[in-house]
Parts: C-alpha cells; sequence; structure tokens
C-alpha cells in the first residue's frame, strides 16, 4: 500500500516504522511544507535497537497513497487535514486515531471513506528516539458512510500484518468512549504527580473516587458499567502500560498545550446535558489547566 502518515510524533512514528517493516510504501506529513526525510530511531519492548529513513512531504506520494493515517492531537486535526485535503484522492481511506472526543461533527467536509481507529500500543519520544513499552490492540470503525467499495477485511489484514492484534469493530463510539473515561483517570493524574502510569497505583484513592463520577455519568451516555469494574478495567490499563508516560505528560513536559479539553472537558460538557455536576473531572481540568498556564509562561 502507499501510506501518507500525518502527524510525525511518537505514534506516528511507530505506525510508520512498522508499516515500513512491512513492506508498504510510507511516507510521513509534517507541518513544515518541506519536502524531506526524518530518521525514526526506536527502541523495540525487548530493548532491541533500529532505525528508519522516512520521506516526508511528496505530494506526488500523498496524492497516491491508499491510505491516509492520522496521529496528530486532536486540537489540530481539523486544520492539518483542511490544508491537505485537495491533494487526497476521492478513494484513499482517512484513519484517524487520536485521544479524546469532540470533533466528530467538525469533519463533515471529508468526502474520503473516513475511519477512527483506538490504540493500546504504548510509545512516548524522548529527543529522537521513540520507546515502545508496550504491544496492544488497535481497533478500528467506521465514522461515516462514504465507504463503499472499499474491503474492511482486506484493509484489517494487511494493517495486521505491521501492527499485529488489529480488529474491526462496528460501534467504534462506544470504544472511543471505554477508552476516554480510562484516559479521564491515567492522564491528568500522571500529569499531577509527574509519574510514569504504573505509580498511579499508589493513588489507589484518587482512581476510586474519579472513576465513581465516570460510572455515574456513563450511564446517561448509554454504557453501563459500574464503579468496580471500571477500575479494574482502568488497574489493567496501568499494569500494561506501567513503563509509559502518558500523552499528556508528555504535552506538559514538552511546553504544550494538553488535550485535556476533549478528555475530562468533554466529560464536564456531557455532564451539562444532564444536568449533571461532576466535581472530580472539573478539579483535574482546572488543575491540568493550571499546570499548562505555569508551563507556558514560563517558557
Amino acid at each position: 500500500m502507499n501510506i501518507t502518515i500525518l502527524g510525525c510524533g511518537a505514534l506516528g512514528r511507530l505506525f510508520a516504522y512498522f508499516l515500513t517493516k512491512n513492506g508498504n510504501n510510507v511516507q510521513g506529513w509534517l507541518k513544515k511544507d518541506k519536502k524531506g526525510s526524518i530518521c525514526i530511531n526506536i527502541i523495540h519492548t525487548n530493548n532491541t535497537k533500529d532505525s528508519i529513513i522516512l520521506p516526508t512531504n511528496n505530494t506526488l506520494h500523498l496524492n497516491n497513497s491508499n491510505l491516509l493515517i492520522v496521529t496528530l492531537k486532536i486540537g489540530n486535526i481539523i486544520y492539518s487535514l483542511k490544508q491537505i485535503i485537495n491533494f487526497i484522492n476521492k478513494n484513499c481511506v482517512i484513519l484517524l486515531i487520536y485521544n479524546g472526543l469532540g470533533i466528530e461533527k467538525k469533519l463533515l467536509f471529508i468526502k474520503q471513506p473516513l475511519l477512527i481507529g483506538i490504540t493500546y500500543h504504548a510509545v512516548y519520544k524522548e529527543s529522537e528516539t521513540i520507546y515502545h513499552n508496550h504491544k496492544g490492540l488497535t481497533i478500528i470503525g467506521k465514522i461515516n458512510s462514504i465507504i463503499k467499495n472499499i474491503n474492511y477485511d482486506i484493509l484489517i489484514k494487511k494493517l495486521n500484518l505491521a501492527l499485529t492484534n488489529v480488529i474491526w469493530y462496528e460501534n467504534i463510539y462506544i470504544v472511543k468512549l471505554k477508552k476516554l473515561v480510562v484516559n479521564c483517570v491515567i492522564n491528568p493524574l500522571t500529569t499531577i504527580y509527574n509519574c510514569k502510569n504504573g505509580e498511579l497505583l499508589k493513588y489507589n484513592k484518587s482512581i476510586f473516587s474519579i472513576c465513581k463520577e465516570l460510572s455515574s455519568i456513563l450511564k446517561y451516555m448509554g454504557i453501563f458499567i459500574n464503579t468496580k469494574d471500571l477500575v479494574i478495567l482502568v488497574i489493567n490499563i496501568i499494569n500494561s502500560t506501567k513503563n509509559n508516560i502518558s500523552s499528556m505528560l508528555q504535552d506538559i513536559k514538552n511546553n504544550r498545550y494538553s488535550e485535556i479539553d476533549y478528555i475530562n472537558g468533554y466529560i464536564i460538557k456531557c455532564a451539562r446535558l444532564y444536568n449533571l455536576y461532576v466535581y472530580e473531572n472539573i478539579k483535574l481540568l482546572n488543575m491540568i489547566k493550571y499546570k499548562e498556564l505555569n508551563v507556558i509562561n514560563n517558557n
């Protein structure tokens, strides 16, 4: 397949590496519209190292791509896609992989087949090296009905050859929502306590309080999961990604605004629709906003 990856952060580089190694013709697309290349240095889960050179920003490659994978921060997706949408052919499948919810109604300008993915790969970037700490499941589903002649099975099989554990799920919104509530716990807490995911096990009381509140709001959103089961889900993710640095903590460490508005902020907006007050989520949002303010002002 000809593949372009829009967003060459940790996850984008991870996908680019494995897709290239599997024989696909892959390029990255950077913010700076400059044809060139980047070096992807990776340390695998077994501590072995490897490097590849990834070409970037070739408009002809973009126009001939069968698949565009977008791994940008949620707040950058709309603007960045609009910059290149005229260079994307009408049959190119666009796969969005992002944390949070809240931009879905703004994607109507996309006329290509549109998919959303959720991944449980754990990866982070330090300097120019990415660290792949956990091989996880990737779940993909459709967000629009434009897909007609696309064979889902073939696409999933091709992605499976490179990424492993890639599955199709019809109701992708439900899966996104479950991933969102896990992120509502792990991302802000790791950022507040400045720790890796595994260290959150010291803060069981906080985890329980947030999960209890999330369980209550989820009922109004059509998902029935009690507090105990939600805590178990969160703990399992913490254990499987114990050496990972959450994306929100990475943002703060790199002097960037986080995705808090699309994670806990999304839950707060939903709660308002049901006239509910979600104290824990509001507290977490305010604490992250305060951290953002300090970091950005000091730099």
